[in-house]
């Protein structure tokens, strides 16, 4: 039935006994490329990567694929998929943004943070989203590794620091939990911004890193976490002169900065938010639970907490004012 429905059928090695459609027979070297030929690959990349992966989801108006690179280093690729629409329209789940992609012939080109997705939807009707911006070009303006201050807690003129910089590299400021501030004057030019131009706060990309292992061949408690150093630890959010520009906690590490910026003098404040890790590392900091207990009977037991240390937190890269035309 299904052949005689249209369906093609390929045999390998012999063709198999009794009477039945015609079947084409191939090679086993040959069945892979035979295939391909038949049935299109839903997604094929170029070159081939095989920690870029994906999911398709097929509507009743189009089409939806998630790709992600699973990998901690970047990744370049083309995805030619198998959808015939000339274009497509990239969501950005962090903004809300949808931009128009033209499909070329060899396909949509993708470049991926570490554990970096994208969101790309096909409409069968076509696609009226605006085009995405292309940047032609990309300049630093200036390296801000020197000129912050750092403050903890209650606002005050702060302490002079340079970048990169970890407060938990400090004994006195190790176990510091929450939020920090840091700032810093820049000074923008005439004639910086352009039209269609943009000015980014640029924080670097994440470095990718080893898993720690420990006595044994073992691996750490949390050897499932990404397995990057990131340039902010854990997450930030960016001011221009008292307006919030954005925040950052995944790749990329940008933020535009186009709007809220002046010629001449404006302040950048960056509010950084690290875990309680540090505190709990001091000790002497954990919940009572004696009341849960008593209610609830011992459904947990805190774990693994005599090791804790403090981590990594604040900008642990030097910052850079970017412009993109």
């Amino acid at each position: 039935d299904y052949a005689r429905a249209g369906g093609t059928v390929i045999a390998v090695r012999r063709i198999p006994d009794g009477e039945g459609p015609s079947v084409e027979l191939v090679s086993e070297a040959d069945l892979s490329s035979r295939l391909s030929a038949a049935v299109p690959p839903d997604v094929a990349f170029d070159p081939t990567a095989p920690d870029v992966g994906f999911v398709h989801r097929r509507l009743a108006d189009a089409d939806v694929y998630f790709v992600a690179n699973t990998s901690n280093t970047p990744r370049r690729v083309t995805a030619r998929f198998r959808s015939q629409a000339a274009r497509a329209e990239l969501w950005n789940a962090f903004t809300g943004k949808v931009e128009g992609l033209e499909v070329g012939e060899r396909g949509i080109a993708l470049a991926l943070e570490p554990y970096g997705t994208r969101l790309l939807v096909f409409r069968k009707e076509g696609s009226d989203a605006p085009l995405a911006r292309t940047t032609t070009s990309t300049a630093t303006i200036e390296n801000l590794r020197t000129g912050w201050t750092v403050t903890f807690g209650a606002p005050g003129s702060g302490a002079a620091v340079e970048m990169p910089h970890s407060w938990a590299d400090d004994p006195q400021t190790s176990h510091v939990s929450g939020t920090v501030t840091y700032k810093r004057s820049v000074t923008v030019p005439p004639g910086l911004r352009t039209p269609g131009g943009r000015v980014l706060l640029d924080f670097g990309d994440a470095r990718a890193i080893e898993p720690e292992p420990l006595p044994g061949g073992t691996l750490r408690g949390n050897s499932f976490a990404a397995l990057v150093a990131p340039p902010i630890r854990e997450a930030a959010t960016v001011f221009v002169n008292g307006r919030r520009a954005g925040s950052v906690w995944a790749p990329p590490y940008r933020v535009d900065l186009t709007d809220l910026l002046r010629d001449g003098p404006n302040e950048i404040r960056v509010d950084v938010y690290n875990t309680a890790i540090n505190r709990l590392a001091e000790g002497g900091h954990l919940p009572d639970t004696d009341a849960l207990v008593e209610r609830y009977g011992q459904r947990f037991r805190l774990q693994d907490l005599e090791g804790l240390r403090p981590l990594p937190s604040g900008i642990l890269s030097v910052p850079r004012i970017v412009a993109e035309r």
